[in-house]
């Protein structure tokens, strides 16, 4: 169990990067385009979902604990597999990425599907039994 504590969210992600790379919570607002308490209260929502301080902060500055730097570094990756994701699925709801092939029960196609597939796995390929 997780003492009830949830998974931080990708907006949750995206403000405590923008804080954690200008280390300036008016800054990270105005560029988030949200007020500086809001802004404030999704860190402390943060921290608290996850159980740690991720900023020392004082009146004038803010600084990342090592936690806080780690986080930065897991957050950065995750937005991007999110970022590649979302593209993923348009280009494959846009029919990118698909081949579509052909085959009669007696062609030998298999070698060549697990070649073209080991050379560009990121081509979905569907297969079309022809009568």
């Amino acid at each position: 169990m997780d003492g009830g504590r949830t998974d931080p969210d990708l907006r949750r992600l995206r403000s405590f990067v923008a804080v954690a790379e200008r280390l300036h919570f008016g800054q990270a607002a105005a560029a988030l385009h949200v007020t500086r308490p809001a802004l404030s209260r999704q860190i402390q929502q943060l921290e608290h979902d996850l159980g740690v301080t991720l900023f020392r902060r004082d009146s004038r500055e803010a600084a990342l604990t090592p936690a806080g730097e780690q986080f930065l570094q897991d957050s950065r990756n995750l937005l991007a597999a999110a970022r590649a994701a979302r593209t993923r699925v348009r280009r494959i709801a846009a029919g990118e990425g698909v081949l579509k092939v052909g085959f009669m029960l007696s062609s030998g196609i298999t070698a060549p599907l697990h070649a073209f597939s080991a050379r560009e796995p990121q081509v979905r390929v569907e297969l079309v039994r022809l009568r």
